[in-house]
């Protein structure tokens, strides 16, 4: 299994290796979107049971020009999962494309949200196991279940666990994947699994391990190909995520990220303010500046929201209008 300094690294070996991989021919699901909904044929090459690990799951964004990240939704999707919601309209805001995965247009069958922090509440108990018992083998929070296997619905967890290891002091985790986009998706799946990884080590007080990441299926579409060839040239650099917040800190940013889709841009702009004055790059910080610049940026502010992602450090580097085209 092979160790990367960070995520930018991971991808270049990972497309590397699906250039060689086999092409498979597209699945036939009439309500799946590896067949676009039944109206496409999309084959695709693939690599069965791949895994990687990471030194660092901090170190996990990345500066894409081929198809570059984008980064408020990445963000947005963080908070929430954490709020614990799977209303489309929640993060359809950030990313319009979740609309093409909800089966009745209020809700996304698949979010992760309800699976980890709803009646369940997966986290927490996966916290209370790694409090009483630090050896734990289990810690692991389950984001498939057997009913996704008959469920006639567009989509199903693409996430299929992720467990805690508490070991020599640090927190380790290993994130399974049923199916993987290795190109256009991945960004956003590590970041969203390493970020809970940090948050569960936050909550422990110990500090991070490595986090591994599981491939069922990892693949690319053949119509990714020109940037899935980009990505193994290694063209794309590494930024590292701010030190995450505490829950009640990171659930107060998502009800903050609802309230800046209902209120008048005039309130916009007055939080816009408000977060300049705060230089402290904290997670905080920095995520509100992002996500208040992209509401600014879609208003036509590009002037304000621009001051507020050159105070958000690296991250905001990342966040400027040239992301809007990289929606996934």
């Amino acid at each position: 299994m092979a160790t990367f300094s960070d995520l930018a690294q991971a991808m270049t070996a990972v497309a590397g290796d699906l250039l060689e991989a086999d092409r498979v021919a597209g699945v036939s699901d009439a309500r799946s979107v590896g067949s676009s909904y039944g109206t496409a044929v999309r084959p695709f090459r693939e690599i069965l049971a791949y895994t990687f690990s990471l030194e660092d799951p901090r170190r996990v964004l990345i500066d894409r020009p081929a198809r570059p990240i984008h980064v408020p939704y990445l963000l947005a999707n963080i908070l929430w999962t954490v709020a614990g919601s799977d209303a489309v309209d929640e993060i359809g805001y950030w990313n319009p494309r979740a609309m093409n995965f909800s089966d009745d247009g209020a809700c996304i069958r698949s979010a992760p949200g309800p699976r980890l922090f709803g009646a369940v509440e997966q986290f927490a108990m996966a916290r209370r196991r790694l409090t009483s018992d630090p050896s734990t083998r289990r810690a692991i929070m389950l984001l498939v279940d057997p009913a996704d296997l008959t469920a006639d619905t567009k989509d199903i967890p693409c996430i299929a666990s992720l467990q805690f290891f508490l070991r020599g002091g640090r927190l380790s985790a290993i994130g399974t994947m049923r199916s993987q986009s290795a190109i256009m998706v991945m960004p956003y799946d590590i970041p969203l699994l390493t970020s809970l990884q940090c948050l569960m080590a936050r909550e422990l007080g110990v500090e991070v391990g490595t986090y591994t990441h599981h491939c069922n299926s990892l693949h690319f579409y053949e119509e990714e190909l020109a940037v899935t060839e980009s990505v193994a040239a290694g063209d794309l650099t590494n930024v590292t995520m701010p030190a995450i917040c505490s829950l009640p800190g990171l659930r107060q940013l998502a009800s903050r990220m609802t309230e800046m889709r209902a209120v008048p841009i005039a309130t916009i702009r007055s939080w816009a303010h408000e977060a300049e004055r705060d230089r402290s790059h904290s997670f905080s910080s920095v995520v509100q500046r992002i996500l208040l610049g992209h509401v600014l940026d879609t208003a036509g502010d590009r002037e304000l929201a621009a001051v507020l992602l050159a105070g958000a450090g690296a991250v905001g580097g990342l966040s400027g209008p040239a992301t809007r085209a990289g929606r996934s």
